[in-house]
């Protein structure tokens, strides 16, 4: 049976995120089996302060904030990944060792497969102005979802929420405006292609 650490952090609230992540330095700087992380302890702990300032200013009232803690949880979130496949590079499959760096453990005694496609995706444009619900079926085999938008037909694709429900409301949007959403299954054997289109007219 080969033990793996699984990096996924979605699905949880910002709050919870920054409490995570933080365990997990604390953890890997602890143990000491773990020298010589892409993404140092130090690296992550200023972006994961600054992350929590962030936090709560928009906990305080402060919206225009929203976008940018964000983009730093997306940020913070694509390091702690990094750091969990440098940790599985080292410890090869050692579960005494890989429980000492705080993430999860997993094991897994057959190869996976890759996540099935997600057969169906949808929205559904809710109050307050800018929000929508993305609702998409569900795949086997899979860790997670990766949900990407864009604005409008030509627009770049970029990371909304790695998630684990089958669902995510996102906010902010501007207002009269086409917004694309697809999403795709992943697990530790890699992503499923990713799912038709969704769009959603933001009123």
């Amino acid at each position: 049976m080969i033990a793996k650490v699984k990096a996924a952090l979605g699905g949880i609230t910002v709050n919870d995120f920054i409490e995570k992540v933080r365990y997990i330095i604390t953890m890997i700087v602890t143990s000491g089996n773990f020298p010589n992380l892409p993404h140092p302890a130090s690296e992550i702990e200023a972006d994961t302060n600054a992350l929590a300032v962030l936090q709560g200013q928009v906990a305080a009232g402060n919206r225009i904030n929203i976008r940018s803690r964000n983009e730093l949880q997306a940020a913070i979130r694509r390091k702690m990944t990094a750091n969990a496949n440098y940790v599985n590079g080292i410890a090869m499959g050692n579960a005494a060792m890989l429980e000492t760096s705080g993430y999860e453990l997993v094991k897994e005694s057959v190869p996976r497969g890759i996540p099935s496609t997600i057969a169906k995706i949808s929205t559904k444009v809710l109050q307050p102005l800018g929000t929508v619900k993305v609702s998409w079926s569900a795949s086997k085999e899979r860790d997670y979802y990766l949900l990407e938008k864009r604005i409008g037909e030509l627009g770049a694709w970029e990371e909304v929420e790695i998630i684990t429900k089958t669902n995510f409301t996102v906010s902010g949007l501007a207002y009269k405006q086409d917004v694309y959403f697809r999403v795709a299954a992943v697990n530790s054997a890699g992503m499923s292609v990713w799912s038709d289109v969704a769009v959603a007219v933001v009123s």
